[in-house]
């Protein structure tokens, strides 16, 4: 009868705990459960896109690039100006307040200033069926 009810315990506990997005893991840790963030459909994309996106807390850059797709996030590191109406040519976008470049695919600066700045935040981009979008 003890071992029933703890069971019974044990499975209240990991309904509460599903619900509020974890799932227990094999390794006997509990972690947090990843939900896909649907950004665009598939059919909307073609180069020259570029769209925003609140993501988490921060604000994030879908662009389409040389058939490409990216997600940074929308703020230089220079001196956190938007990204968002930089210059993208060439997987590079440049940072419309002072120039900075910055490889889409990396996301180093480039230039004089590429060692001393830290790299754009990129995140990584997941397909499901006819849309993009991020796992968070």
């Amino acid at each position: 009868m003890k071992s029933e009810l703890s069971r019974i315990h044990l499975n209240e506990f990991l309904a509460v705990m599903s619900s509020l997005g974890y799932y227990y893991s094999s390794d006997l840790n509990w972690q947090e459960q990843c939900m896909f963030h649907p950004l665009a459909k598939l059919i909307d994309l073609h180069n020259g896109y570029r769209q925003l996106h609140a993501v988490d807390g921060k604000y994030y850059l879908l662009i389409q690039d040389e058939e490409q797709l990216f997600l940074i996030e929308n703020r230089c590191p220079h001196m956190d100006a938007p990204l968002a109406n930089g210059e993208v040519s060439q997987g590079v976008i440049r940072c419309k307040a002072h120039g900075i470049a910055f490889d889409l695919t990396t996301g180093r600066a480039q230039g004089p200033l590429a060692t001393s700045l830290e790299c754009i935040e990129r995140l990584a981009l997941i397909y499901d069926g006819d849309r993009v979008g991020v796992e968070i």
